[in-house]
């Protein structure tokens, strides 16, 4: 009966001792793009797998909850960046056993990766005393290679002048074109807007008249070119319209190679 009884006592030890129970879980993570201009929104694609046999489950409103997402972002080896938002990424999630769920965040609304550098970036699982942790990605940040700069002062604040940059960027094996737009010395930034590939024959054609109309005409192939315009206030720049057009200036008729439209 004694041996009975300490058997007994030994379970009962044991499974109080023994580990939480989590699923087991996949964590990939695909940034984009990975060669970014200075201040450009970085893209996580983040995908995670759940391979254990347990329900796995992410609810960031439980005070209970012990499980979180979040991302690790190094700029060398253990100096990490610091975190603009305390909010979380992913605030709710349910994973069944076998199922894989995939989401789309933007890393640098959470985490300061505008400045100019190289950073790791992983997307990682707290789960208890589990953590899960993806594939580092390496985001090269750039400031890119200026073709033209024009300072204006913005319409109807004369005492507040604006920079807006023409700058190009390899993307995908092409030369992709950018207007960045600054003030405060390129402290504050207003807006990274993609026009499209970019061909180096033809100099763009870059225009801000008094009223803040910016217009940008740049090459995108032999034969076709890209007008890109937008409207510059006190509150920021925004997005007009974009239009292909020939060595004449009328509209492209066949578009072949059709740019990025600005974001």
């Amino acid at each position: 009966m004694k041996k009975v009884t300490n058997i007994i006592t030994l379970v009962l030890l044991f499974l109080s001792i023994a580990p939480e129970s989590y699923a087991n879980l996949r964590v990939s993570l695909r940034l984009d793009p990975v060669s970014a201009i200075e201040f450009e929104t970085v893209t996580a694609y983040v995908s995670i797998v759940n391979d254990g046999d347990e329900i796995f489950t992410l609810d960031e409103s439980e005070k209970s909850q012990t499980a979180r997402f979040f991302f690790i972002v190094e700029r060398k080896r253990d100096e990490y960046v610091k975190r603009l938002d305390e909010r979380p990424p992913l605030r709710k999630m349910r994973l069944m056993p076998g199922e894989k769920r995939e989401f789309i965040t933007d890393v640098s609304a959470f985490y300061d990766v505008t400045s100019k550098g190289r950073y790791v970036v992983k997307a990682a699982i707290d789960a208890g005393k589990f953590r899960y942790e993806s594939n580092p990605v390496v985001l090269d940040v750039v400031r890119g290679i200026e073709l033209a700069s024009v300072t204006r002062s913005i319409p109807g604040y004369s005492d507040r002048d604006r920079e807006y940059s023409l700058r190009y960027n390899w993307r995908e094996k092409k030369e992709i074109l950018f207007l960045c737009v600054y003030e405060d010395d390129g402290k504050t930034n207003y807006g990274i807007f993609p026009l499209g590939p970019v061909i180096r024959v033809a100099k763009p054609i870059f225009n801000i008249d008094r009223s803040g109309n910016v217009t940008v005409i740049h090459q995108t192939n032999r034969d076709c070119f890209i007008r890109s315009k937008f409207q510059s206030n006190q509150d920021g720049v925004f997005f007009v319209d974009q239009a292909y057009l020939d060595v004449e200036g009328k509209p492209y008729a066949y578009l072949r190679e059709p740019g990025a439209s600005p974001k």
